[in-house]
Order: C-alpha cells, then structure tokens, then sequence
C-alpha cells in the first residue's frame, strides 16, 4: 500500500495521484475514494502517533511492469502478518465500498466569505 501526505492546496485525488506518481513512477486516472478510517497507535494507554487513513483507488493509464520499487501482490493470498492491522482491514473490508468525501473551498474577499464545494 502506498501512503504519503496531503498538501495543503490539493484534494484527495489530487494527492493519491502525486503520491503514487513519485513513490512508483507510475501515471494513472482517479477512481474513486473507498475508505476513510482514523488510526491511532497507542503505547502504555498513551497515543503516540494519529493518523486518518483514505483507501483511493486509481486506473493505471498504461501496462505496468513489476520493478524493483513496485511489487504486486494476489489479495486473495494476501497473509494479515505480512501487512499493517489496518491496511489488512482496509483491504479485506472496504476495498470495494465508495464513498463521497465533498471539497469546501472558503474564499474571502473584502470581508465577504464565499463557499464553493466540490464532489
């Protein structure tokens, strides 16, 4: 699974597409965003890191090769301690739900706020 971070002006698929692309070299289309789980890792009762976790899914635009920086996998023989808990999770329970995460953008301009949303 790759992970990475959003930035500040981009939207989810904006950021599943750039992360792909720099950790895979690897172009693709926007599916859709099938997850959405907040993950907390605690130590001693103590939460020592958060996270909030989307699982997107992307149409890759050409024939990808196995490299050696991208590895696939049969999710049926996908073993749990081979993975991290919740990508395990995500994989075996939302891979093929969708759901509908809307962008807000707030624009102010002379004191006055606008609001556009976007799906």
């Amino acid at each position: 699974m790759i992970g990475g971070r959003i930035k500040l002006d981009e939207s989810i698929p904006q950021a599943s597409l750039r992360i792909l692309k720099d950790k895979t070299f690897i172009d693709a289309k926007f599916a859709s965003i099938n997850a959405c789980l907040t993950e907390k890792f605690q130590e001693n009762e103590e939460t020592k890191h958060a996270f909030i976790l989307f699982l997107t899914k992307v149409q890759p635009l050409n024939k990808i090769k196995e490299k050696s920086y991208v590895k696939w996998f049969d999710i049926k023989t996908l073993k749990q301690k081979n993975i991290i808990p919740s990508d395990y999770w995500l994989i075996k329970n939302k891979l093929n739900s969708k759901i509908s995460i809307p962008e807000e953008v707030i624009k102010e301009d002379n004191g006055k706020l606008t609001i556009e949303f976007f799906n």
